[in-house]
């Protein structure tokens, strides 16, 4: 693959990396006759994750570079999950304690029409915002920029 071709390559991966996720919100909102529906909400999760497989396809295929070159590396995966599966588990114990305080002192969470989405819906939500901010911003544009 020549240089230049290389070139267009990242130019393009930058374009996507940095106006994918503004541009689907956007969409979403004045698209959607309901943003804050839980179906819009799947719908433009799904689709910036999709872009997300777009932007390794072009690190990947385009530009021919290893995932290693915007962070991603397999060699500790089993590691990394443990260390994600301790802090989830950390995390849920010290919300279910924040929750029993509350309720000693009258206040109740997730009560009344505040509560429109679902736990799966934030989730992906949550999921999603881990895996494409960290390959868009920090993962390929902060990499492509400063080489």
């Amino acid at each position: 693959m020549t240089q230049s071709s290389s070139r267009g390559w990242t130019i393009a991966g930058l374009l996507l990396a940095l106006l994918a996720i503004p541009a689907v919100t956007l969409l979403s909102r004045s698209l959607s006759p309901d943003p804050g529906a839980s179906g819009a909400i799947i719908v433009r999760e799904l689709a910036i994750l999709g872009l997300t497989a777009m932007l390794i396809w072009v690190v990947r295929a385009g530009e021919g570079l290893p995932l290693s070159s915007i962070g991603i590396r397999t060699e500790r995966i089993g590691r990394s999950l443990a260390w994600g599966f301790g802090l989830a588990v950390a995390c849920f114990a010290v919300l279910f304690a924040c929750l029993a305080v509350f309720a000693q002192f009258g206040i109740h969470y997730g009560e009344g029409p505040a509560i429109a989405r679902s736990l799966p819906v934030i989730l992906l939500t949550v999921v999603r915002a881990g895996i494409s901010e960290e390959v868009f911003y920090r993962g390929f544009a902060l990499e492509r920029l400063e080489a």
